[in-house]
């Protein structure tokens, strides 16, 4: 091998590096040590950019190609530098890769210099978990399995989703405030539990003395009201005992959108469950 010029002259195979030992070194020596100091500094103000060392043949202002299957190394999502002509250097995103035909074509969104030919020199940013895999691609892997949170210890935990949450039989998966759906208002407070259950809780104006009154709530059960109860928001027990006495204060029907009282003239305060 020659004295090397460039990082992806390097092999990470240290025994496909030279000189070797049959290699006949003379004055070459120190022309090595300069090389490898030279790479070093190199890739030092390199720094974020990668050189993966592959021939890029462009195709257009927002495409090129690689010969062979490497979309492994450009997804999408990833960052490019391309030195052009001048030297001048495109900064790029990819969104698109893929095989076909013998060649990998990249796809770019370009910062502002757009892509030209020849491409001297294509570099990657860094690859992030997240422009790897995501979903449960990223949950199937045994590294990220291992480190999963138990009762016992702190770790990974996927976040519930909403069909999940409503179910309300997951024993891994963690909950977030959002799923409980919570409102709240001067009249009305509405929250969501796990497995779908709907606690509504609310405060009706008075009504007429002799007149039933349907009080509607806010948002309605998406399926069915289970109970309703109620009581009124001013205590007056003789008067309350002659209503109940007299057949009112009672719930007359319900339904998933509103439920229907007896007559009174009080307001009330009501509590319902439903689904």
């Amino acid at each position: 091998m020659p004295v090397p010029s460039s990082i992806t002259d390097l092999s990470t195979t240290a025994a496909s590096n030279s000189p070797a030992g049959s290699d006949p070194i003379s004055t070459n020596l120190d022309d090595y040590l300069r090389a490898i100091q030279a790479i070093l500094r190199a890739e030092s103000l390199n720094k974020s950019w990668e050189a993966p060392g592959h021939t890029a043949t462009w195709l257009s202002a927002t495409q090129f190609t690689i010969p062979t299957d490497v979309t492994s190394t450009y997804r999408v999502g990833r960052r490019i530098k391309a030195t052009l002509a001048g030297p001048t250097y495109a900064y790029s995103t990819i969104t698109a890769s893929a095989f076909a035909a013998g060649v990998t074509t990249v796809t770019v969104a370009n910062d502002s210099t757009v892509l030209s030919s020849p491409i001297s020199a294509i570099e990657v940013g860094p690859d992030s978990i997240a422009m790897i895999e995501s979903g449960s691609a990223v949950a199937s892997r045994a590294w990220v399995q291992a480190l999963a949170a138990t009762t016992a210890a702190a770790g990974i935990l996927e976040i519930l989703d909403s069909t999940e949450f409503a179910t309300g039989t997951d024993s891994t998966r963690a909950m977030v405030a959002s799923l409980f759906s919570p409102s709240k208002s001067a009249t009305a407070m509405n929250i969501t539990l796990p497995g779908g259950i709907i606690l509504k809780v609310g405060k009706a104006s008075a009504g007429s003395s002799s007149v039933n009154q349907t009080i509607t709530f806010p948002t309605a059960f998406p399926t069915a009201c289970i109970a309703v109860f109620f009581t009124t928001d001013v205590s007056d027990s003789i008067a309350d005992n002659a209503a109940v006495a007299a057949g009112y204060y009672r719930i007359l029907s319900k339904s998933a959108s509103n439920f229907v009282i007896a007559y009174t003239a009080r307001e009330r305060l009501w509590f319902a469950v439903g689904y």
